[in-house]
């Protein structure tokens, strides 16, 4: 009995071709499909209480003016009446504070 190495190759081949067809396909059909299922998602973001009542503070700081008028108004009355007195240490500490 004689046996066909050239049937058995090609029936071999012929399984492998099909095998790696139906791998790419199978792969491409799942990278399809993911991409679909990535584009249908939606992200989304969930604040906690702490983040609403940071966020609520910072608005009202937000909201607050720049200068203290009242603080302003005191000072400029005790330099009209001449009861400011300036405080040399302090002036001198808040100096250094700033270039260091």
């Amino acid at each position: 009995m004689k046996i066909n190495n050239h049937i058995i190759n090609t029936k071999i081949r012929d399984t492998y071709l099909k095998q790696t067809q139906a791998k790419k396909l199978e792969d491409k059909g799942e990278s399809q499909s993911a991409a679909k299922s990535q584009v249908k998602k939606k992200d989304e973001i969930v604040l906690s209480s702490r983040a609403a009542e940071v966020r609520k503070f910072q608005e009202i700081v937000r909201n607050l003016p720049d200068i203290r008028q009242d603080k302003v108004d005191e000072v400029k009355s005790q330099i009209d009446s001449g009861q400011y007195q300036v405080k040399g240490r302090l002036v001198i500490n808040g100096i250094n504070n700033t270039l260091v």
